[in-house]
């Protein structure tokens, strides 16, 4: 129950600031990037989305080769979120389909959100107490 808490939590200090960010910087006439409340929610879907494909085999392989602390949640939260938006994104490079603004700043934020992921996971979650329990064997 800890675990699935903290799946639901994690994803939100990432989605809160880019609905930050959509509310101070504005794009007029660009749809749900106009509004920070479907900016938030979008962020949250996209978030949810990555972790489930690629932080839930992230949390089994931490979770057995017993690594349980705040710094390797983190990185974890990192790849799964940062990877494959990097690969996106040079998909999208290839196509010339994008300034290196843009790239930059989805990278970044994408980066970004995925390290609060992760550390959000860890402080809800709190391996560390429970790593006498075989590890994090499961999910939820």
């Amino acid at each position: 129950m800890r675990n699935l808490t903290a799946f639901l939590l994690s994803v939100v200090p990432g989605a809160l600031l880019e609905s930050i960010a959509v509310a101070l910087w504005p794009k007029r006439g660009a749809g749900i990037f106009a509004n920070p409340f479907s900016m938030f929610v979008a962020m949250c879907l996209l978030l949810y989305l990555l972790e489930l494909i690629f932080g839930s085999p992230a949390l089994l392989l931490l979770g057995k080769n017993g690594y349980s602390s705040l710094k390797a949640f983190t990185m974890a939260g990192l790849a799964a979120v940062a990877v494959p938006v990097l690969a996106l994104l040079l998909l999208i490079v290839a196509r010339g389909r994008i300034t290196g603004y843009a790239f930059a700043y989805n990278l970044i934020f994408f980066a970004v959100a995925g390290c609060l992921a992760g550390a959000t996971f860890w402080l809800v979650a709190r391996p560390d107490r429970h790593a006498h329990l075989k590890g994090l064997r499961t999910i939820f």
